[in-house]
Parts: C-alpha cells; structure tokens; sequence
C-alpha cells in the first residue's frame, strides 16, 4: 500500500505541474499585461508569457487554455479596475460638473494604468476582426456609466440633446491616444505635459457642455 502523503508529494513534483498556482496564475497576467500593450493580442504568443514568467508552456496552459482565455482574463482584470474607480464618484456635484469629474477620473485612472489604456486603444484598432463574434464585451458597462451620466444630466435639463456615445467615445479616444503617443510627442519637441493635457481637456469638455447648456447659443426661441 502507498502512503497517500508520499502519493500528493509526488503528484506535486511530477513535471509540468505548476508550483504556487495562485502566484503564477497573477505573474501570467502582470506579463501578459506588459506584452499586449506592447504588441497586442496578434503580437503576443502563449509562449513569450511563458518565456518571461518563467514557467513551461504547459504550466501557463493550466492556467490560461488559450491565448483567447488569457486576453479575456486581461480585458476583465481592465473592467474591475474601472468598475472600482466609478465607485468612487462623488454625487455631491451639480449635473455638468459629474461630468466633467468623470473625465478627470479618467484621466488619472490612465495615467496610473498606462498598460491597461494602451491595450484598449490596441483592442478599438484591432477588434475589427473578432467584433463580430465576440460574446462578451468586457468595457461595455463601463462605457455605459459614462453615456447614464451625460443622459443624466440631460433629464436634469443640465445640458441640452446631443450624442453621449459619441462625446464618451471623444474624450477617452484623446485621452488613450495622449498617453501611447507622449514618446513621440517628447522626442518631436512637443508639448506633452500630462498636467497641461488633461487642464485643456477638462476646459474643452466645460466648454462644450456650456455651448449645450439651455441657456447657450441654441437655446430655442
């Protein structure tokens, strides 16, 4: 009869089994992370996480199947942290000014997740392909927020009728595109501090709410 302790014990050290599946499922994804902000998902190969984890091909397998799995795993690691910073918004704010506080946030939250900004910006260039049979997009509540808060203040009569995707997706574009291009920007002599950047954002966005204000220049008669 075998002694079932000496039985896990080698079960656990047969090769190929991942050691501390916790701790290496989190490195797969802090790399995974690094590389598809720095080749996308069609640049980025199972085995280069593998490579820079420093685990065999079959050890990342166990955790992420496929590449498709490790990429969904990423997207959704990018939701929650959304998710978290819109939990902190403050509803103290008149209508225009939540607003506008949300593109703030936005702008910080990407400026302490560069990565996960560079790989949005990679997924609206990229997804043309996979968009017509993905299942689950992992960013859409997170748009969602932003496009209840305009309509928000829109019902309040804050600010008159106009798009909310299309003035959501217009200050989350800039903001993506500002941060993947601030080397370029640099080495061409640019200006690309990121504290005068997001100042004229957030004047641009007052400003357009301010012309669709009903008391701004298309106030009807």
């Amino acid at each position: 009869m075998v002694d079932s302790s000496r039985a896990r014990a080698s079960v656990r050290a047969r090769p190929g089994r991942p050691r501390g599946d916790a701790r290496t499922r989190e490195r797969a994804l802090l790399a995974a992370i690094a590389l598809f902000a720095e080749h996308g998902f069609a640049g980025t190969r199972l085995s280069a996480v593998a490579a820079r984890v420093g685990v065999t091909n079959a050890s990342l397998v166990h955790h992420f199947p496929s590449m498709e799995a490790l990429y969904r795993a990423v997207l959704l690691r990018i939701s929650h942290s959304l998710q978290r910073w819109h939990q902190s918004e403050d509803d103290r704010l008149d209508a225009r000014e939540r607003i506008v506080a949300l593109i703030d946030g936005y702008i910080g939250w990407t400026r302490r997740h560069e990565a996960f900004s560079r790989i949005i910006l990679r997924e609206l260039l990229d997804n043309r392909a996979r968009a017509a049979r993905a299942r689950h997009w992992y960013l859409q509540p997170v748009v969602a927020r932003f496009i209840e808060r305009v309509r928000q203040a829109q019902a309040e009569g804050a600010v008159r009728a106009f798009d909310p995707a299309l003035f959501v997706f217009q200050f989350v574009g800039a903001t993506a595109y500002f941060f993947a291009a601030r080397p370029t920007l640099r080495r061409i002599g640019a200006h690309s501090a990121v504290d005068a950047f997001r100042l004229e954002l957030l004047n641009n966005a007052r400003a357009l709410l301010r012309g669709h204000t009903r008391s701004g220049p298309w106030k009807q008669s």
